[in-house]
């Protein structure tokens, strides 16, 4: 497999860590899939670069990014191939996202230890 058999990229949310080379890759001709509950966090990272004087990072283009919605995420995927959903799962970050195959896989970005969730007394990350 070489870069050009990948035509998609779906971020899992948008830290440093897990975004850094999105743009290098939509420059190499993939298609940034961005998710209705994810736009609005497209640049919280660039600061974080920019403060680290990262003289390699290329922050997101947001005109050559495709903005699906969550609710759509299944035609959406069903187009590609691929038989699942995206899910919103804020917990981690409030643009989390997880993406369920009908098999049964999932694909996450972060995921607290189970026996830990109950430590942070937080709604948001139980329900995810």
């Amino acid at each position: 497999m070489t870069v050009s058999d990948i035509s998609h990229l779906i971020i899992s949310h948008y830290h440093p860590d897990h975004m850094g080379i999105a743009q290098d890759l939509v420059d190499l001709g993939i298609r940034l899939v961005v998710l209705d509950k994810q736009k609005d966090y497209l640049h919280q990272s660039d600061a974080i670069f920019e403060k680290e004087k990262n003289q390699t990072f290329k922050p997101i283009v947001d005109e050559l990014t495709l903005v699906i919605s969550i609710r759509n995420s299944r035609d959406f995927l069903a187009g590609l191939g691929i038989d699942g959903e995206i899910l919103w799962t804020p917990g981690h970050t409030k643009d989390s996202i997880s993406l369920v195959l009908d098999s049964g896989h999932a694909f996450v970005g972060d995921l607290y230890p189970l026996d830990q969730v109950p430590l942070f007394k937080d709604a948001t990350i139980i329900k995810s």
